[in-house]
C-alpha cells in the first residue's frame, strides 16, 4: 500500500507540473496576442487607417472644432443664398432660383441633423471616452434624414433641366404651362419622392432584427441600409450622367432650330426673348454641372465605403472624410452661384450695398 501511495504522489506531482506548464504556456500566448494587438494598432497609426474611435483628447478636440466650423459654414451659406435670392425681384421671378432655394432648405435640414450628430458623439465621448455613435437608432435616423438632401439634390437638378426644356420647347406658351402653382407642386413632389427612402428605412426598422450589441460606429450594414444607399446611388447616377445631359443636349438642338426660324422671319422681339431664355438655360446648365462636379467626390467615397472597404476602420475613416466633403460642397454653393449667374451676383452685390446709386453732391453739370 505504501508503494501505491508513493506512486499516486508522484503521479499527482507530475500532473501539477503539467498544469503549471500549461498555465505558463497560456500566459505566454496571451502576452503574444496582446503584443500582436499593440502591433496592429501601431500599424494602423503608421499607415493612416484610424480605428473606430478617436485616440486622445487632442484629436477629439481638433475634429470637433473642424465639424463645428463646417456646420456653422453650412448655416451661413444657406443664409446667404436665401437672402440673396429673396432680395432681388429678378431672382425671385425666376423658377431656377426657386429650385435652388428649395435645395437650400434641404441643406439647412441636413446641417441641423449633423449638429445633432456632433452633440451626440460628444456626449458619448464624455460617458465612455470614445468619440463615436454606438446607438443603432441614432445612426439609422441620421442616415435617413441625410438621404433627403441627396434625393432633393437629384430632383432639383432634374426639375431645373425640365423647366428649361419646356421654356425652350414652347417659347410662346411656356408661361401658361409653367405656372407658379405647378412649380410649387413640383417642389412638393420632390419632397414626396424623397420620403420614399424614409418609408423604406422605416420598413427596414420594423421588419429587420436590430443589432444585439452596441455598434462601433454607423455601419452601412446596419438594418441593411446598404441596399437603400445603393438604390439611391444608382438613381443619382442615371439622373446626373444620362437624363440631365440628354435634356440639355436636346435643348440646344431645339434652341438652334428656333433661332433659325426667328432670324428667317425677322422677328426681333422673339429673337431677344429667345436669347434671354438661352442665356438663362446656359446658366442653369453651368450651375447643374458645378453641383454635379462638387458632388462627385462624395458619391465616389460613398461607393468605395459601401463596396470597397475591407475593414471597419477603413469604413469609419471614409465615413468621416465623406461627411467633411459633403459639408464643404454645401458651403461653396453661394460661391458657385455668384461665379456663374450674373443675376445672383448682381443681387448679392446689391444686398451688401455695392450697387446702390450714390446721390450727386453739388450742382448738376
Amino acid at each position: 500500500m505504501s508503494s501505491k501511495e508513493e506512486y499516486h504522489d508522484v503521479y499527482n506531482t507530475r500532473m501539477s507540473s503539467k498544469e503549471e506548464y500549461h498555465d505558463v504556456y497560456n500566459t505566454r500566448m496571451s502576452s503574444k496576442e496582446e503584443y500582436h494587438d499593440v502591433y496592429n494598432i501601431s500599424e494602423m497609426r503608421v499607415t493612416g487607417f484610424t480605428p473606430t474611435v478617436l485616440w486622445n483628447k487632442l484629436q477629439v478636440a481638433g475634429y470637433m472644432a473642424v465639424q463645428i466650423l463646417l456646420a456653422g459654414g453650412v448655416f451661413f451659406s444657406v443664409a446667404v443664398i436665401a437672402a440673396t435670392i429673396l432680395h432681388s425681384p429678378r431672382t425671385r421671378a425666376q423658377y431656377l432660383y426657386w429650385y435652388l432655394l428649395n435645395l437650400s432648405v434641404a441643406t439647412f435640414i441636413s446641417g441641423l441633423t449633423y449638429s445633432f450628430f456632433i452633440a451626440w458623439c460628444f456626449s458619448e465621448y464624455l460617458q465612455s471616452g470614445a468619440y463615436s455613435v454606438t446607438d443603432p437608432e441614432v445612426c439609422l435616423w441620421t442616415q435617413a434624414v441625410f438621404s433627403y438632401y441627396r434625393s432633393i439634390m437629384c430632383s432639383t437638378l432634374l426639375l431645373i433641366a425640365l423647366e428649361r426644356y419646356v421654356t425652350i420647347l414652347k417659347p410662346l406658351t411656356h408661361c401658361y404651362i409653367l405656372t407658379d402653382l405647378r412649380i410649387k407642386g413640383s417642389i412638393v413632389a420632390s419632397w414626396m419622392v424623397a420620403s420614399i427612402y424614409m418609408i423604406w428605412t422605416i420598413l427596414h426598422r420594423i421588419l429587420l432584427e436590430p443589432p444585439q450589441e452596441d455598434i462601433p460606429h454607423c455601419l452601412v450594414t446596419l438594418y441593411r441600409m446598404k441596399r437603400i444607399h445603393t438604390a439611391q446611388f444608382a438613381v443619382g447616377i442615371v439622373v446626373f450622367a444620362f437624363v440631365v445631359p440628354f435634356i440639355y443636349f436636346h435643348l440646344h438642338i431645339i434652341a438652334k432650330k428656333h433661332l433659325e426660324v426667328i432670324e428667317r422671319e425677322r422677328r426681333l422681339f422673339g429673337l431677344a426673348q429667345l436669347k434671354r431664355n438661352v442665356t438663362r438655360s446656359n446658366t442653369a446648365l453651368k450651375i447643374s454641372l458645378s453641383l454635379i462636379i462638387v458632388e462627385f467626390p462624395f458619391l465616389t467615397l460613398n461607393f468605395v465605403r459601401m463596396h470597397g472597404t475591407s475593414s471597419q476602420a477603413q469604413e469609419h475613416l471614409l465615413t468621416k472624410v465623406s461627411a467633411v466633403i459633403l459639408l464643404l460642397s454645401q458651403i461653396i454653393q453661394p460661391v458657385l452661384y455668384a461665379t456663374i449667374s450674373p443675376d445672383f451676383r448682381r443681387s448679392f452685390r446689391s444686398l451688401w450695398g455695392r450697387n446702390r446709386v450714390q446721390p450727386v453732391v453739388g450742382d448738376f453739370p
